[in-house]
C-alpha cells in the first residue's frame, strides 16, 4: 500500500470519551484511532508491519518499592497490550530505559532510523 502513520502518546490511558483533537495524546486511543483507519484503507492487519519505539524515562524520577510503572513504562506496556488486543503484531521495538530516542520514518517502505539522544557532556547515556 505504500501507507504508514506515526503516534506519539504522552499519557497511557484516556481517561473518559474524547474527541479526536484531545485523545490523540493517549496511546490506547492513537492506536485504536490507527487500526480504524487502516481498516477503512482495506489493510489487513495480518499485512500491517507494527513498530514500537519510545517509552524512556528521559525526566528524573525518583526510586520507589512501590512496584508503580514510570509513565514511560506505561505508555509502553500500554502500547504493546492495545496492539496485542487489535490482533496486530510488533516486528521491531525499542523501549523503555533512561535515554530519550528520535526516530525517522519512511512511510514509503516502512524503514526506521532510530537515534539515541546523548548526554548533556555529548556522551551517549
Amino acid at each position: 500500500m505504500g501507507a504508514g502513520a506515526l503516534c506519539h502518546g504522552v499519557l497511557p490511558r484516556c481517561p473518559r470519551r474524547v474527541g479526536d483533537e484531545e485523545g490523540f495524546r493517549y496511546v490506547d486511543f492513537a492506536i485504536r484511532n490507527l487500526a480504524k483507519q487502516f481498516d477503512r484503507f482495506g489493510a489487513r492487519r495480518d499485512e500491517l508491519e507494527i513498530k514500537v519505539f519510545g517509552g524512556a524515562d528521559v525526566l528524573p524520577v525518583p526510586a520507589t518499592t512501590s512496584g508503580k510503572r514510570t509513565v514511560g513504562q506505561q505508555n509502553w506496556h500500554t502500547a504493546l497490550e492495545i496492539l496485542q488486543q487489535e490482533r496486530l503484531t510488533v516486528i521491531a521495538s525499542d523501549v523503555g530505559g533512561l535515554v530519550g530516542r528520535t526516530i525517522e520514518f519512511d512511510t514509503g517502505n516502512g524503514e526506521v532510523l532510530l537515534r539515541r539522544l546523548l548526554q548533556m557532556d555529548g556522551q551517549p547515556w
